[in-house]
């Protein structure tokens, strides 16, 4: 049965006036994902989830969830997110050889896990550190104006 299904359904049994929450749980699939006050990386970063770890939706707003987690509540990109709980990543972090780092990942940002893989090929992050200040230096005002105007982002209408 559908949610919609399900809803409709349980509406037809509590009756028409009564509330009925269907809270969704989710997994982790990333190796950590910040849970951040906004929709978005310039908004500041309230707490980390590993994988693995149970978070219950609030709200959804296009890719991005609301979510509660260990007495936090904050917004992560939604394709970090899965309904099945992922398998263990410690084998992986320990031998990144056998870890599946992708392009996704990286562009996501320095997971555990590519950080630890680029660590043991002898990259430099000192690209990727000047891009997150550069990132760091944008309020969150200035990045909603600014999506807003070119109507790119979350906030397009």
């Amino acid at each position: 049965m559908t949610r919609k299904a399900t809803a409709i359904l349980m509406t037809c049994v509590l009756g028409a006036g009564a509330t009925l929450v269907l809270a969704e749980e989710l997994f982790v699939k990333d190796y950590a994902i910040e849970i951040r006050e906004g929709r978005g990386s310039t908004y500041p970063v309230v707490g980390i989830a590993e994988k693995g770890s149970h978070l219950t939706v609030l709200e959804r707003k296009g890719k991005f969830l609301k979510v509660q987690a260990e007495g936090l509540v904050g917004w992560v990109n939604g394709g970090s997110m899965s309904d099945k709980k992922p398998a263990n990543s410690i084998q992986d972090v320990k031998n990144p050889a056998t870890a599946d780092v992708s392009t996704g990942a990286a562009v996501r940002g320095l997971d555990p896990l590519t950080a630890e893989y680029g660590k043991n090929k002898g990259y430099s992050t000192a690209a990727f550190d000047q891009m997150v200040n550069n990132t760091k230096a944008i309020k969150p005002a200035e990045w909603e104006a600014f999506t807003k105007e070119g109507k790119v982002g979350p906030d397009k209408p």
